[in-house]
């Protein structure tokens, strides 16, 4: 059997995105890493930017959270969301304790993060380790806003916002990949451009000409030979 051919691949792919619950965790991922990294690029100084920021997660993962009830972990999902959006009214309210507040979301994130790991890895699904990689990494930038790692340079909190929310949606954009797989197994190669593709135009059939019977040469009578008397 021939390995499919890339755009195959694609193919099935595009095809297995129009049923299943994955698209959502995976506009999810994709929203939080765009977030992510705008955190990242736009220099953050300042609670208001921040709880900003949070607020648009916590949002995102909300909504689709909420379309995709039916997954694994949706409970947690949407714990995950109601985090976000406190600690981002939170900022928004008022600016002090900016530090505590980032270290409590970060705390409380990354430990619901490995519940929901936990969750996808009882379940069998692959790539849940990234969702644990996330859920530590969220710890461990709690740890270094309680050790007062930014100290004066509050501009650095958004840098953390940032590293985490890319590590977060990185997480979820392999998961539902992963769970896209089999989707995509169950899809025959070719079947979408077999179905797409344009009908070829019936072949005009020309009848045969009919042979010409042969004429068989006509018998030519002998003429009997007189013997000389």
């Amino acid at each position: 059997m021939q390995p499919h051919s890339p755009h195959e691949q694609f193919e099935g792919f595009l095809r297995a995105g129009f049923s299943g619950a994955w698209r959502w965790t995976l506009l999810e991922g994709a929203c939080l890493t765009l977030l992510g990294a705008g955190c990242l690029f736009a220099v953050t100084a300042g609670g208001a930017p921040i709880g900003a920021i949070l607020i648009g997660a916590g949002t995102v993962t909300l909504l689709l959270a909420w379309r995709a009830e039916q997954a694994a972990g949706f409970a947690l999902s949407l714990l995950l969301a109601l985090i976000a959006l406190l600690a981002g009214f939170q900022l928004l309210w008022t600016e002090e304790n900016l530090g505590a507040v980032l270290a409590a979301y970060f705390a409380a994130r990354g430990l619901v993060t490995i519940l929901l790991g936990a969750v996808h890895a009882h379940r069998g699904d692959h790539q849940w380790e990234a969702l644990t990689v996330g859920g530590v990494t969220s710890l461990i930038l709690a740890a270094l806003i309680l050790s007062g790692l930014p100290g004066p340079y509050t501009w650095m909190y958004g840098v953390v916002l940032g590293t985490g929310l890319v590590f977060d949606g990185g997480a979820l954009v392999a998961l539902s990949l992963a769970a896209a797989e089999p989707q995509r197994a169950r899809v025959p190669a070719g079947a979408l451009t077999a179905r797409l593709a344009p009908e070829p135009a019936p072949r005009l059939r020309i009848p045969p000409r009919p042979r010409r019977a042969k004429r068989l040469p006509t018998p030519v009578a002998e003429t009997p030979v007189q013997q000389p008397l």
